[in-house]
């Protein structure tokens, strides 16, 4: 098995929808900055557009094969190989759940389909995005004991309807770039920007 594959094997158990709804439709495309990359989720209502460095790079059909709105991995080191991996998922909120709701839901399923890791919140005031109305919590996920992988995982509540998770996967927990990746992804969350707009996919 493809060793991507087995780390979305890990992971993707954090992208069961529940009793929340997929929210479809997906764009990238680079910016003006050919620093970065700009990855645009995007439906009848709403475009979130997220930045990542540019040596990061997307893979939609692994996304979604797997029923995600995004897969990034470093691009020299190829999608096999890559240390670490970026998820995206946008879901519709149900109406009959919070958003407490919704992080109980995912944090403890994935505490209970991952009894090695643990999942623990950690201070989300340091993490605030662009939309300073937004709900957010991060989490860090870590082996129990030894060496493992590392995710830092952030929940959104967008001002309309949607939530967003994005999470990082560093395969192990002791890799020397590691923490390159992880400011990476905390900039990433950091300069989401949410448009709620009328848009007719072409």
């Amino acid at each position: 098995m493809k060793y991507y594959k087995k780390i979305i094997i890990l992971s993707i158990f954090i992208a069961i929808l529940g009793n929340f709804v997929f929210a479809k439709s997906k764009k990238s495309e680079k910016t003006e900055d050919s620093e970065k990359l700009a990855f645009s989720i995007y439906g009848s209502d709403h475009m979130v557009s997220i930045p990542l460095p540019n040596y990061w790079t997307v893979d939609m059909d692994v996304a979604h094969q797997n029923n995600l709105n995004g897969f990034f991995y470093i691009a020299e080191k190829g999608i096999n190989e890559s240390p670490a991996y970026i998820f995206v998922s946008l879901y519709e909120k149900n109406p009959n759940k919070s958003f407490s709701d919704f992080i109980q839901y995912k944090t403890t399923s994935f505490a209970e389909y991952q009894p090695k890791y643990y999942i623990k919140k950690i201070d989300s005031e340091n993490f605030k995005t662009s939309m300073n109305n937004w709900n957010v919590e991060i989490y860090d996920v870590r082996i129990k004991s030894g060496h493992g992988h590392y995710q830092k995982i952030a929940y959104m509540e967008c001002e309309n309807k949607y939530y967003i998770e994005i999470y990082i996967d560093c395969y192990q927990d002791d890799y020397k770039n590691k923490d390159k990746y992880i400011q990476d992804f905390i900039e990433c969350f950091h300069g989401i920007d949410y448009l709620n707009i009328q848009l007719q996919e072409q």
